[in-house]
C-alpha cells in the first residue's frame, strides 16, 4: 500500500482504503519496520450454520439455543465498516474520520486517541474470535482430528490470504488509478471471487458446481497474473488488501490456540501474558525488538502480527461463554430473575461503554474516561450478579470479563503516548475487546432476555455471509457506481447528501447480503 494519499479531484472517486503512514515492501525482502509499524484492520471469518449446529467439545450432544447475538454483533460491525468506506473525504469534521489519518489529505498524523471508525477494526475481529469456540466445537464434535484442526486452519489461513490477493488486484486504490479500465477490472474481480468462494446449496448439482469452480479458479490464477499488465505492472504479493491478509494471520493462531487450550483458560491467559511480554520487550533495541519485527516468512506475515492476539484471545473467551450457554436447556421466562427494568438498565450500561470510551479518548480525557467506564462496570456486575438461569449467568460473566479486559486497557492507556489504532498498542486492543464484550451482551439482553430476536434479525442476516459483505461495496458497487459518469457526483454536493448517500450505500449492501443469506448462498474461507 501507498503511504501517500492519491490526490482526488472535485467529484473524483471515494478513497475507500486510508493509507498506511509506512511504505509497503513491494520490492520484497529486506523491508522491516519502525517499531510497532503495524496499521491494521483484520477479520476473522466464521460462517452461518455452524451457529445452529450440534456442538461440544466433549460429547456429542444436541444444541438447545442458537447464538443469535454473534451474528447480530458481527452484522452491525460489518455495516459499520462499509459505511466507514463510502464516507466521502475531506468535507465531513475530524472525528467523521480515522483518528491518525485527518482531513486535509488524511495523511498519517502521530496523535493518540480514537474515532467511532477504528472502533470497528479490533470490535470485528473479536466478534469473528468469539465464534472460533462454536466452529471447532461443531468439527470435534463430528470426530475431527489434531491433525484435521491444523490442515483446516491452515486451510482458512490460505483462502483468505488468496481473497486479500483477489482484492489487492481488484479495488481501484491498490491498482493505483481511478479509470474505467480500473472499475472494470474490479467488477470482474468480484465475479471472480463469486466464483472461488461461494459454497454449494444441497438442492445445486455437485457435479457442475464442482465444474464450475475449477474453471473459476484457473480464472483466479489466469487474473492474478494477467490483469496487473493492463495497467503496465506485474502481480505482486505485497498487492493485498491488509485487512484480510491480518485476518489470515489472526485465523490461523486462534484456531490453533483456542484448540490446544479449550479446557484451560489458564494457559491461554499465559499465552496472551507471553504477547504481552514481548510487546513491551520490544519497545527497546534488542533481540526481542529483532524478533518482533522479524518473521521466518516476511512476504506472508510478521511476528509482530501476534498483538492481534490481544483482542482474538478475549474474544475466545467470549465465545467459550456462550459455548457452555448454548449447551444447556432452554428455561422458562418464570424462572428468570431479570425483570424487564433491571434488564433494561442493563441493556443501558452495556450500550453506553463504547461511547464513553470513544468520545473520552478522542478527546483525551482519559482519568474521567476510566472512571465513567469502572462505573458503567461495576454497576452493570452488581445488576446482574443475582443472576438464577444460564441466560442470566452468561450476562453475567461477560459483564464481568468485559470489565476485566476495559480497566486492563485503561490502565496500559499510557504506555506508548496513549490508546491509538495507528501503531496499534495494547491499551487499544484490550479496550476494544471490553466494549465489544459489552455490545454482545446487549445482542444477548435484546434476543434472549426480552426475546426480541426479531429487532436485529437484519443485523443477524448480514453477520452470517461477512466475506460477501466486506466487499460488496468497496470492490464491486463502489466500481459500478463509478462507471456511470452521472452516479459519480450524485449527492456529493454538501454534508447532508452525502451521508444520505452513504447510509442509502449501507442499506443496499445488507439488503443484498441479506438477501443472499436468506437464500442459503453463502461465501465461505
Amino acid at each position: 500500500m501507498s503511504g501517500r494519499r492519491k490526490k482526488v479531484a472535485s467529484g473524483g472517486p471515494i478513497v475507500i482504503h486510508q493509507p498506511s503512514p509506512y511504505p509497503e515492501a513491494e520490492a520484497g525482502a529486506g523491508w522491516r519496520p519502525p517499531v510497532r509499524v503495524t496499521a491494521r484492520a483484520a477479520k476473522i471469518y466464521h460462517g452461518d450454520a455452524e451457529l445452529r449446529a450440534p456442538i461440544d467439545t466433549g460429547v456429542e450432544t444436541k444444541p438447545a439455543r442458537r447464538a443469535a447475538a454473534v451474528d447480530a454483533l458481527r452484522g452491525l460491525f460489518l455495516l459499520s465498516m462499509t459505511l466507514g468506506f463510502t464516507i466521502q473525504p475531506e468535507i465531513f469534521p475530524v472525528w467523521m474520520y480515522h483518528r491518525q489519518f485527518p482531513p486535509p489529505g488524511h495523511a498519517f498524523v502521530d496523535v493518540a486517541g480514537i474515532s467511532w471508525r477504528d472502533v470497528t477494526y479490533g470490535a470485528f475481529l473479536f466478534s469473528m474470535a468469539a465464534a472460533v469456540p462454536i466452529t471447532l466445537a461443531l468439527r470435534i464434535a463430528r470426530g475431527a482430528t489434531e491433525f484435521g484442526i491444523i490442515g483446516a486452519a491452515l486451510k482458512r489461513a490460505f483462502m483468505l490470504f488468496v481473497f486479500a490477493l483477489l482484492i489487492g488486484h481488484s479495488n481501484s486504490y491498490f491498482i493505483g488509478e481511478y479509470t474505467q479500465r480500473s472499475r472494470l477490472i474490479g467488477v470482474i474481480g468480484f465475479l471472480l471471487t463469486f466464483l472461488v468462494f461461494t459454497r454449494a446449496r444441497k438442492d445445486w448439482n455437485r457435479d457442475r458446481f464442482e465444474t464450475l469452480q475449477r474453471w473459476g479458479w484457473g480464472a483466479v490464477v489466469a487474473f492474478l497474473a494477467l490483469s496487473p499488465l493492463i495497467y503496465d505492472r506485474m502481480f505482486s504479493i505485497y498487492r493485498r488488501d491488509d485487512i484480510i491478509s491480518a485476518l489470515a494471520f489472526a485465523a490461523l493462531t486462534g484456531w490453533i490456540i483456542w484448540y490446544f487450550t479449550r479446557r484451560n483458560i489458564p494457559a491461554r491467559l499465559a499465552v496472551l501474558a507471553v504477547v504481552v511480554a514481548l510487546f513491551i520487550g520490544a519497545q527497546k533495541a534488542g533481540p526481542v525488538q529483532d524478533f518482533w519485527y522479524g518473521s521466518p516468512l516476511p512476504f506472508l506475515f510478521n511476528n509482530s502480527s501476534l498483538v492481534l492476539l490481544c483482542v482474538v484471545i478475549p474474544g475466545t473467551i467470549a465465545g467459550d461463554l456462550i459455548l457452555r450457554w448454548m449447551q444447556t436447556a432452554v428455561e422458562a421466562p418464570a424462572e428468570r430473575g431479570f425483570g424487564r427494568l433491571r434488564a433494561g438498565m442493563l441493556l443501558v450500561l452495556a450500550l453506553s461503554a463504547t461511547p464513553i470510551l470513544v468520545v473520552g479518548i478522542y478527546h483525551r480525557q482519559t482519568l474521567g474516561t476510566a472512571l465513567a467506564l469502572a462505573a458503567v462496570s461495576a454497576g452493570a456486575i452488581a445488576l446482574s450478579w443475582s443472576a438464577r438461569t444460564p441466560t442470566e449467568r452468561l450476562v453475567r460473566d461477560t459483564f464481568a470479563w468485559s470489565a476485566a479486559w476495559i480497566m486492563l486497557g485503561m490502565l496500559l492507556e499510557p504506555m506508548g503516548g496513549g490508546m491509538r489504532k495507528v501503531p496499534d498498542n495494547l491499551s487499544y486492543y484490550f479496550a476494544i475487546a471490553g466494549v465489544s464484550m459489552m455490545l454482545l451482551n446487549a445482542a444477548t439482553l435484546i434476543t434472549e432476555i426480552f426475546g426480541s430476536g426479531r429487532s436485529v434479525r437484519f443485523l443477524t442476516d448480514v453477520g452470517q455471509n461477512p466475506m460477501l459483505c466486506y466487499i460488496l461495496y468497496s470492490v464491486f458497487l463502489n466500481s459500478l457506481l463509478e462507471m456511470v459518469p452521472g452516479l459519480r457526483d450524485f449527492m456529493r454536493g454538501s454534508q447532508g447528501a452525502s451521508i444520505v448517500r452513504s447510509f442509502a450505500m449501507v442499506l443496499i449492501v445488507g439488503l443484498i447480503t441479506r438477501e443472499f443469506t436468506r437464500r442459503r448462498i453463502f461465501w465461505r474461507a
